[in-house]
C-alpha cells in the first residue's frame, strides 16, 4: 500500500475497506468441532481486520465495513435443522423444490431429499457470523440480523459523504442450495428506512454484497440480479461491489426504463482464498477504488499477488491488459443535477 502512490496512475490514500463476505474458510459438513473451529477462524479474522483498521485508519472500525459470504454459513446447523424425506411415492419433486421459498432441499452429494423442519435452528445458521459481527462491531453500535428481512446494515461514513449498504445475499443459501439472493422485502423495508431519515440526502448511495451476477460452469450460486438491481437503482445507489467470483472487474447493470441511467458493478478478488477456488489465470486480489464525485466517475485499480513475494498492479485482459480501468457513474451525476435543478425552482 506504501507503494500505490508510485504508481501510474497514482492510486490515493484508502478512506474506507469494504470485506463482501467470506471473512472465513468455513468448515465441512460433517466437522464434529465444528463450534471450536468457527470460533478460531473468526478470532483469526478479527484480530487481522483489527491490525488492518490500525494501519490504516488509526483503529477506526467505523472505517471497515462487513458482510457475510456464503462461507460464512454453519453447514452443521444447515443439516441439524433438516430431515430426510421419502420420494418413493413423490411424483413432482422438481415443483417442490422450485416452490417460493422451499422449504425441501436435494443432495446433489447423496441424492437426497430433505425438508426443514425447524425454522428458528435453520435461521441460525449464521449464529457464528452475528457473534463475530456484533463483538467487532460493539462500540459502534452496528448488529446483525438472523431475520431474513432484516439482513441489511447501513453505513454512514464520518463526514456523511458517502452512504454503504450492505445486504446479505445468503437468503434460503446452505449447505444444499447454493444460490445467492437478497431477500427483496428487505429492499423495501431498508428504502422506506432511508427516505424517511437524514439519509436519504446522501448523494453518494453504494450498495454491497457478497455473489457475483454470474455463475461460472454449470453453477447456479449467482444473485437474483433480475429482481435487485432495478430495485437498487429504484432505491439511488449509484454504484454496486460483490466478492465471490474471486476475480476483479467491473460490469454495468441498465435500467429497464432508461439504458442511460446504468449502474457499475464492481467484483473484487480474494485475498486469502485457497488457490484451488481461484479461477485459472488470475491470482489473489483486492481493489482500490476511486471516486470522483465532481467528475461522477469510479476508477477500479486491481493489486495482485505475484510470486508469493509482492501485491502489485495486475494485468488484465479485461481492462485490455492494464491494471486499472475507469467508468463514468450517471446516476450519480443525474441525483446531482436534480438536486441543482430543484434549489433553482425553491430559490
Amino acid at each position: 500500500m506504501e507503494k500505490q502512490q508510485d504508481e501510474n496512475p497514482p492510486i490515493p490514500k484508502i478512506d474506507i475497506v469494504v470485506v463482501t463476505g467470506d471473512i472465513i474458510s468455513g468448515v465441512p459438513i460433517d466437522d464434529v468441532n465444528f463450534s471450536e473451529t468457527l470460533t478460531k477462524q473468526y478470532q483469526e479474522a478479527k484480530s487481522f481486520l483489527i491490525q488492518l483498521s490500525e494501519k490504516l485508519f488509526d483503529g477506526d472500525l467505523n472505517r471497515v465495513l462487513i458482510m457475510p459470504g456464503n462461507h460464512d454459513v454453519c453447514w452443521h446447523i444447515c443439516k441439524q435443522s433438516m430431515e430426510p424425506v421419502d420420494t418413493k411415492d413423490l411424483k413432482n419433486v422438481s415443483e417442490m423444490l422450485m416452490m417460493s421459498n422451499s422449504p425441501y432441499r436435494l443432495s446433489s452429494n447423496d441424492l437426497k431429499l430433505y425438508r426443514i423442519k425447524d425454522f428458528e435452528l435453520y435461521k441460525s445458521r449464521l449464529i457464528y457470523f452475528k457473534e463475530f459481527f456484533d463483538d467487532f462491531y460493539e462500540t459502534q453500535g452496528h448488529t446483525f440480523s438472523l431475520d431474513d428481512n432484516e439482513q441489511v446494515v447501513n453505513f454512514v461514513i464520518s463526514d456523511r459523504r458517502a452512504l454503504f449498504t450492505g445486504f446479505s445475499s445468503l437468503y434460503g443459501n446452505d449447505c444444499y442450495d447454493h444460490r445467492g439472493r437478497i431477500c427483496t422485502e428487505t429492499i423495501f423495508i431498508n428504502g422506506l428506512r432511508i427516505l424517511k431519515s437524514a439519509l436519504n440526502d446522501i448523494p453518494l448511495k453504494i450498495a454491497f454484497w457478497h455473489h457475483g451476477l454470474e455463475s461460472s460452469e454449470y453453477n447456479i450460486d449467482h444473485l437474483n440480479r433480475k429482481e435487485v438491481l432495478p430495485l437498487l437503482i429504484d432505491r439511488k445507489y449509484v454504484l454496486g461491489m460483490h466478492g465471490h467470483q474471486h476475480k476483479g472487474n467491473i460490469v454495468s447493470y441498465e435500467h429497464h426504463l432508461n439504458p442511460e441511467l446504468y449502474m457499475p458493478i464492481i467484483s473484487a478478488g480474494s485475498l486469502c482464498a485457497d488457490p484451488q477456488a481461484i479461477p485459472s489465470g488470475y491470482r489473489r486480489q483486492y481493489n482500490v477504488i476511486e471516486i470522483d464525485e465532481e467528475k461522477y466517475t469510479v476508477k477500479i485499480h486491481v493489486r495482485e499477488w505475484v510470486g508469493n513475494t509482492i501485491l502489485t498492479s495486475a494485468k488484465l485482459q479485461e481492462f485490455g491488459g492494464d491494471g486499472w480501468t475507469e467508468r463514468n457513474l450517471p446516476l450519480l451525476r443525474a441525483r446531482a443535477r436534480g438536486e441543482i435543478e430543484q434549489r433553482r425552482k425553491e430559490g
